[in-house]
């Protein structure tokens, strides 16, 4: 790990490179070709939906039972291998894993998405867990995954080992030395970035003073992840984890795309439920189960279209005792609908 300026670190993870690989594959649907796609990226969905077709029926469901985009329960093990320090060896990682308690494991599952187990005494008392989930706004049926994954913490842990164990051997082994050198790549591309960008990496405003932010931020690089991020902080080491996608490194290197922002920012007002967020949000900042409970959505749907939002600078965040909130970043707002008037007129 290597500090970069004031709070910000940088770091390389194949353990999270994995786990954002699984994630990308549930959540991969084949599209038609667009032309303002990158060759590279139109060359990993076709590596994607290779992938989906020759996998078996078998595994693809495990990856889904963990890494579903509506709940993500594998990413939830970011900051307990982080602190382990188990994140930059795979091999390391799954000793680590075979020897961690599996109730451990498993109470990491209830830190998913906008959910926090505030209580980690109640995780051996079945009532109060039982109730936890029914108050969560994870989906129905993640409900019920949890609650299965919960009473059998054991066979749990042999699952995901065994599933990590074989999606690294199958998935990633194949590609390890190419993903090594493009970490390394995002790692000197990220170094040169200006603590302004760096806070809009991790999605708080750019003139952020250091006191707001969190004690440490770790900025890992991540192919799969494209133009995405996955945000994770853990309020008892204020510690935020976050993988971001090469792509968006690359965009706030490169401020000449206007066109293309334009084109994604005209698509992220195209849907009602995000127009829903930016107006509460504009009437008050909310933390995220706050704001799922206000909207009536579920956490994992708020999280994906903060991950459209965040990207295009729309939402930033700050830090309030042991929470993260949203609010709109009216400025950037107004220059978004300044710039595509221009582009337009």
């Amino acid at each position: 790990m290597e500090k970069l300026h004031e709070n910000f670190y940088v770091d390389r993870s194949p353990v999270f490179e994995l786990f954002v690989l699984l994630l990308q594959l549930t959540k991969f649907k084949k599209k038609e070709k667009e032309t303002y796609h990158k060759p590279e990226t139109e060359q990993l969905n076709e590596w994607m939906e290779e992938q989906q077709t020759t996998l078996s029926p078998e595994l693809l469901e495990e990856i889904n039972v963990f890494f579903h985009p509506d709940s993500f329960f594998g990413l939830s093990l970011t900051q307990l291998i982080f602190q382990e320090n188990k994140h930059g060896d795979m091999e390391e990682c799954l000793t680590f894993l075979k020897k961690e308690d599996p109730i451990k494991i498993v109470s990491c599952f209830f830190n998913t998405g906008h959910n926090y187990l505030d209580n980690k005494e109640i995780i051996a008392e079945p009532q109060k867990i039982h109730e936890f989930i029914k108050s969560s706004t994870l989906p129905m049926n993640e409900k019920s995954k949890l609650f299965y994954l919960y009473f059998d913490p054991e066979d749990t842990k042999k699952r995901f080992i065994e599933l990590i164990q074989s999606c690294y051997e199958t998935l990633y082994k194949p590609n390890i030395k190419q993903l090594e050198t493009i970490h390394i790549e995002g790692i000197q591309e990220i170094k040169t970035l200006n603590i302004q960008q760096l806070n809009q990496v991790i999605r708080f405003g750019e003139n952020t003073p250091v006191e707001k932010l969190p004690k440490t931020v770790i900025v890992i690089p991540s192919y799969y992840h494209q133009k995405e991020t996955v945000f994770s902080y853990d309020a008892d080491s204020d510690i935020v984890i976050s993988i971001v996608g090469m792509e968006v490194i690359k965009d706030l290197l490169d401020e000449e795309n206007t066109e293309e922002k334009i084109i994604e920012f005209a698509r992220a007002l195209s849907d009602g439920k995000r127009i829903n967020i930016l107006q509460e949000l504009s009437k008050a900042p909310h933390y995220g189960y706050e704001l799922a409970q206000r909207l009536n959505l579920s956490s994992p749907t708020i999280s994906h279209h903060m991950t459209i939002l965040f990207r295009l600078g729309l939402v930033t965040t700050s830090k309030y005792e042991n929470k993260i909130y949203y609010e709109v970043n009216k400025e950037k707002l107004k220059q978004s609908f300044a710039e595509m008037i221009d582009l337009l007129t």
